[in-house]
């Protein structure tokens, strides 16, 4: 799932890229006929960086959104609860080689005082 969400990530940079070119191609090409002045193609070009980042970020959400209701709906185990079965884990491996340690004719039970 990790190497589809990378996929993803890497086709949407790409498209961006090549967008951002073929635009500043455009643009080069608009300038150099007299069409836009400089200025106008810069703007243009900001517009295209801020759009493009803005809509970046709401695509970001909604896809980090999806994929959390994702893993939430397959019950995939969360790295907190991981790390809490791995801790009581090492508890019970400790405390079974603590009682494979005590001979068993010792007399382990408590006393009352």
């Amino acid at each position: 799932m990790e190497s589809s969400f990378k996929n993803f990530v890497y086709i949407g940079i790409g498209l961006f890229a090549l967008a951002a070119e073929k635009l500043t191609k455009t643009i080069e090409n608009l300038i150099a006929e007299g069409k836009l002045t400089e200025a106008e193609g810069q703007k243009i070009t900001d517009e295209f960086s801020k759009t493009a980042h803005k809509t970046k970020e709401e695509y970001s959400a909604k896809f980090n959104e999806i994929f959390d209701n994702l893993v939430t709906s397959l019950s995939f185990a969360s790295k907190t609860e991981i790390e809490k079965l791995n801790n009581r884990v090492s508890v019970l491996e400790t405390l079974a080689s603590i009682k494979t340690a005590i001979p068993e004719d010792t007399d382990t039970s408590v006393k009352p005082l």
